[in-house]
């Protein structure tokens, strides 16, 4: 009986094991193509992410006010110092590492940028690293920078064109950061064309359609660059600062 017993599990065994190899066999095309198609996922990762990581080890992207600072403190190198480097890179050994940012002027995209050699290129990581709010500083205040063409509203900053009449706008408006924040048809009329075009209380409306022409593109230009609305109202018979913008 013992023996017997011993024969039928063996059978039951040795069926279970046919099964459980059939299972296997049936879904081994299954997972080999699911296999095949990590593999292949990997290698256009590895294809894609390896150029840029590539990339960015030489070129930084940086916060526009940044970016501008750098500028201003004469970080960039001159077309001399990059040549005198180009002479001595390999593709083993780069010299030269770009620093650029993302700047916008209504809809248009553009990014500006220099070069520097690897230790101020280091240097520039780190103090982004340590000062990641300067992407978008709080600022209670609405500043133009003529030089640079940015206008700052309220930590947000977005360009100007230089000698447009936005960018003459801005400078009447918001050039000193403790500025009046209201302003007569009159006195923008002579702002912007320097006195030549005269101011004729008869014609008042003529001069601030005109006027407000002017505003409306500024104000379209602040709201697709910053998403602000209407950063220059008309209110009592003056143009003012709207103060439903501010933070």
């Amino acid at each position: 009986m013992v023996i017997e017993g011993l024969e039928e599990l063996s059978k039951a065994i040795e069926t279970n094991v046919k099964q459980y190899k059939k299972a296997v066999e049936s879904v081994m095309p299954t997972i080999n193509r699911v296999y095949e198609s990590y593999q292949s996922s990997i290698k256009e990762m590895n294809r894609i992410i390896t150029p840029l990581v590539e990339h960015f080890k030489y070129n930084k992207l940086v916060p526009p006010q940044v970016f501008d600072f750098l500028v201003k403190i004469r970080v960039p190198l001159s077309i001399e110092e990059i040549k005198e480097l180009q002479k001595l890179e390999t593709k083993e050994d780069r010299k030269l590492f770009k620093i650029y940012t993302r700047k916008t002027k209504g809809k248009k995209i553009y990014n500006p940028q220099f070069y520097v050699n690897k230790e101020l290129c280091d240097a520039i990581c780190i103090l982004i690293k340590r000062n990641g709010s300067s992407i978008a500083v709080k600022s209670n205040i609405v500043y133009f920078n003529a030089k640079t063409g940015a206008l700052d509203v309220y930590g947000l900053v977005t360009y100007m064109k230089k000698d447009s009449d936005r960018s003459k706008l801005c400078t009447y408006f918001f050039g000193k950061k403790r500025g009046p924040r209201e302003w007569e048809v009159e006195d923008i009329v002579l702002e912007l064309t320097d006195g030549v075009r005269k101011f004729d209380p008869e014609y008042k409306k003529k001069s601030y359609d005109w006027v407000n022409g002017k505003i409306t593109e500024l104000n379209k230009d602040v709201q697709e660059s910053l998403g602000i609305e209407e950063l220059v109202s008309y209110e009592g018979g003056r143009f003012v600062l709207n103060s439903t913008n501010r933070l």
